[in-house]
């Protein structure tokens, strides 16, 4: 598949909620099917799900929301989530023991590329996308991490987009 039409985008504003990593998910569910792309949900609510968790636990300011955004042009899918956090996520890989950690390893598996982008005011937005040329050959397996299970060779902290 090389382009998709209509181009299309929809934003969410959602507040600083347990819960609301899940109505992003099912609202871009419902876009990808009214388009006929059911075969991108899968992988994109995985990401859409890591990206909104890490913004609803992240280090914001009192009273903000956060905002998710869905962008479907040309031959790919963008996702994107605003917090109002000043940390930078930074990928790692979680001990054995530890209950979480895990998120970006999936969004670096999973996503065609991903990063993160400073936005007008606090915060920042994480992103990532999807290449619609690109999904048939996409790894299934994880990179295993270094033996310190710390960080995976080779990585580091996400793209800066500034």
């Amino acid at each position: 598949m090389s382009t998709v039409s209509p181009s299309w985008n929809h934003t969410l504003r959602l507040p600083l909620d347990p819960r609301s990593p899940g109505v992003a998910r099912a609202t871009l569910r419902a876009a990808l099917d009214a388009y006929g792309l059911t075969g991108l949900a899968p992988i994109a609510e995985l990401l859409t799900s890591e990206l909104a968790t890490n913004a609803v636990r992240a280090n914001t300011t009192d009273g903000r929301d956060i905002g998710v955004g869905f962008e479907l042009s040309g031959a790919g899918l963008r996702l994107e989530v605003a917090d109002s956090g000043d940390g930078k996520p930074e990928l790692r890989c979680a001990g054995d023991d530890e209950v979480c950690g895990r998120g970006l390893a999936l969004v670096e598996a999973l996503a065609d590329d991903w990063g993160v982008a400073s936005r007008d005011g606090v915060g920042k937005v994480v992103w990532a996308s999807l290449a619609m040329s690109q999904r048939a050959g996409r790894p299934s397996m994880l990179r295993p991490c270094s033996a310190e299970g710390r960080t995976r060779p080779g990585s580091g902290t996400a793209r800066d987009d500034q």
